[in-house]
């Protein structure tokens, strides 16, 4: 007996709870009853106080007094409850699930203690109260719901953005489950083209705006490479040069020909992963990703800035200047560039015709093809590439693949082109000669299908088709176009028209006027030509020749009879022809 009134005593030795069992002893409430009441409640003063007034535990008339329910005065909140608490129990209306809540009330009623016992009209009041409370909790209980699982998923997305800043973020399932580019926290992310700019000033645009992470976001080819117009744009040398001014540096290709262009490549996991790390470090630090061009609006990174504006980020572009300019949305007043939108089909056809054989090379210019540039080119050293430091520069598995294939593609062209090779590979394992050798004995195996197909369709027979147009060539008929007399086309076909007769006679006519140099002499020739063959023909052999002679002696003189003007005669082309070749 005496340890539980210890414990008593240590129980109400509380300040707080001292304090609100002497807020209900002045409001007039019993001790006992308070103490009882407020056991009942938790220890919460208003709880305690609306048990006590529906169990009609106070004087009502020093209550009304102490709670200042006259006409002049306020009512204070006490007054306000026990209003609510009379309003309810006058218009309480039990209903079957209250009956049975008063059944099992009536059952194992509240412990109150001795004095606070309900009866009649008080238990219809605690009744309607319990009510009440459970239909506030029911509205309150999908609020609450929702509230914890927000809880909950921003916990997780803490525990997910739990990185180091290296290799990959998405790397597990669980950040893969958590994180994505919509649900990250919105930050500002700027965007920058290189162009033709020089080392230098490309830097100091970068510090001008405190860039500390660069994200190459550069395209590459079907083979892996960035093609940057400056050395010091290159990847290699971007991550040197980063690394050398405290900027962290990343490359992720994205719209490569593989992945049929920016367009489709933005919308894949690989794409929205490396935006989800470059908001992660756009959180922390201000971060930048890079393009081609230095006007973003002709430049690919555009959709990469629609991706991250779409899904609420902001993206300023930092032009040549060092200004940032705001990145205008798709809408109305703009819209995406042809060659961004037509890419995916000219990557696909162009992936078809490389795969079938039919891509052709691209002709160079003849100032490529000239002599000095070709001795220029031949005078340069050979470029040396470690083998050790480019699988080593490799950040994962794609990466790593892709200089595996590079580096035997390099050495398989150092064995083919020798000293005149542009690039050697220097350090090669074993495995990358053996890659190489298998590469050269797979393409000579399809050079060597690709010509036994050609000459099988060389030496093939005509089909049927073929055999059926020669017939309708032979029978069909056309008039030449010199002397109107018609022939079968097959013979008109290699003169294009012109028969083999005329054909010749043009040739001896070509034959003759190049042994006269002088046009007047030419057109003298020519209109005198019948005049010739007649005095000619009238003649002997041996005179014929004399008379040749003579022609060729006189052909100069025009005051001769043989070279009167006279009209031109018709002549068979034979006659012509021996002429020509007397002289």
């Amino acid at each position: 007996h005496q340890l539980g009134a210890d414990t008593l005593q240590l129980l109400w030795s509380d300040p707080a709870r001292n304090a609100a069992l002497q807020q209900l002893l002045q409001l007039g409430f019993e001790e006992s009853a308070s103490k009882n009441a407020l056991q009942s409640a938790a220890f919460d003063a208003e709880h305690a106080a609306e048990l006590l007034l529906m169990a009609g535990a106070a004087d009502d008339l020093g209550l009304q007094e102490r709670m200042g329910s006259s006409s002049s005065c306020q009512p204070n909140r006490w007054g306000k409850k026990l209003a609510k608490a009379a309003k309810a129990q006058a218009a309480f209306i039990p209903t079957d699930e209250e009956l049975a809540l008063r059944l099992q009330f009536e059952d194992d009623p509240p412990a109150l203690g001795a004095c606070c016992e309900l009866h009649g009209a008080d238990a219809d009041a605690v009744l309607a109260a319990q009510l009440e409370e459970e239909s506030m909790n029911e509205d309150n209980t999908f609020l609450l719901a929702q509230q914890f699982e927000e809880y909950e998923q921003q916990m997780n997305r803490a525990d997910a953005e739990r990185w180091h800043g290296k290799g990959d973020l998405m790397e597990s399932n669980f950040a893969r489950e958590n994180l994505s580019l919509p649900t990250m926290d919105k930050v500002t992310v700027l965007s920058i083209g290189h162009g033709q700019m020089t080392e230098k000033s490309f830097y100091e645009l970068l510090q001008l705006n405190s860039v500390r992470v660069l994200y190459n976001f550069r395209a590459s080819d079907h083979r892996g490479d960035v093609h940057a117009p400056c050395e010091h744009f290159s990847v290699r040398a971007l991550k040197s040069s980063c690394r050398m001014r405290g900027i962290a540096y990343k490359h992720v290709a994205l719209g490569r020909e593989s992945a049929y262009g920016i367009l489709k490549h933005v919308k894949t996991d690989e794409a929205q992963h490396a935006l989800v790390e470059l908001a992660w470090h756009g959180k922390r630090s201000r971060s930048c990703f890079l393009g081609f061009e230095p006007d973003w609006r002709l430049d690919h990174r555009q959709v990469v800035a629609d991706e991250l504006v779409s899904a609420g980020h902001e993206v300023k572009h930092i032009d040549s200047t060092g200004r940032t300019e705001d990145h205008d949305p798709l809408g109305p007043k703009r819209k995406l560039p042809d060659f961004i939108v037509q890419e995916e089909e000219r990557l696909r056809k162009l992936e078809k015709q490389r795969h079938a054989g039919e891509l052709q090379r691209q002709e160079k210019s003849a100032v490529d093809r000239s002599s000095e540039a070709v001795a220029s080119k031949l005078m340069q050293p050979s470029k040396e590439i470690d083998a050790m430091d480019e699988l080593r520069a490799a950040s994962n598995q794609v990466e790593l693949e892709r200089v595996q294939r590079n580096l035997a593609r390099l050495q398989r062209l150092g064995d083919k082109h020798g000293a005149l090779a542009h690039k050697v590979v220097k350090a090669a394992p074993q495995w990358v000669l053996d890659e190489a050798r298998q590469q050269a004995e797979r393409i000579a195996k399809k050079k060597a299908e690709k010509a036994e197909k050609s000459s099988e369709k060389a030496v093939a027979p005509d089909t049927p088709e073929e055999s059926a147009a020669d017939a309708a060539g032979e029978s069909l008929v056309v008039e030449c176009a010199t002397c109107s007399v018609h022939y079968p086309w097959n013979e008109l076909a290699e003169g294009d028209g012109v028969c083999k007769e005329c054909l010749l006679q043009k040739d001896l006519l070509a034959g003759v006027s190049q042994h006269l140099v002088d046009e007047k002499t030419l057109e003298q020739w020519q209109s005198q030509w019948a005049d010739c063959d007649a005095h000619l023909s009238a003649s002997s052999s041996d005179h014929a020749g004399t008379a040749s002679t003579s022609v060729g002696d006189e052909a100069g003189s025009p005051g001769s009879e043989c070279f009167q003007p006279s009209p031109p005669k018709a002549q068979p082309w034979r006659r012509r022809a021996k002429h020509a070749e007397m002289l």
